[in-house]
């Protein structure tokens, strides 16, 4: 799987998830409600002011840590090192690498994507009065979430595993 693909996608879910960010919070109320109990009902409060960096922290700085730390940085470590076998030849990660590489940017596109979709639970939590959040909907969103991770990281072992044999 070539990584042109996922890398595109992340781009273009990065920039219309920045959109929503910017487009979103300067109309949301002053004091947004992002702290929600079980009953979902909000108890804490952040300024407009600070939310908006912290959503932009949360929703692009980590998806696009994380693609840097799964994609780039294992590529930039292989090509600095070679390992030889017990016969003496040079032997690489390039295998491991060209599967690990396109599922980071997969995952950090996801990442973004969950991020965003927090971001409206909460832009719909304040539309209520009093701000109230979407349980149902955020318990799916959350354990999607954590389901796509957990098969996300048991594809990549089983690719990785294959390209060892």
């Amino acid at each position: 799987m070539s990584a042109r693909l996922p890398r595109l996608v992340f781009a273009v879910v990065l920039i219309s998830c920045a959109a929503l960010y910017m487009m979103s919070v300067p109309s949301m109320p002053e004091v947004i409600a992002t702290l929600f109990a079980g009953n979902g009902l909000a108890n804490g409060y952040m300024t407009r002011d600070f939310y908006l960096p912290y959503v932009l922290v949360f929703g692009l700085v980590l998806p696009l840590l994380l693609a840097f730390l799964i994609s780039v940085v294992p590529g930039m470590l292989n090509s600095r090192r070679a390992t030889r076998s017990t016969d003496g030849e040079l032997v690489s990660d390039e295998g491991k690498l060209a599967v690990v590489t396109p599922f980071g940017w997969w995952y950090a596109s996801l990442t973004a994507v969950f991020s965003a979709s927090m971001h409206s639970l909460v832009v719909m939590a304040n539309q209520l009065d009093p701000p109230q959040l979407a349980n149902t909907t955020f318990c799916i969103l959350l354990f999607g979430f954590l389901a796509a991770t957990f098969i996300w990281a048991a594809v990549v072992i089983v690719r990785v595993q294959r390209e060892t044999q």
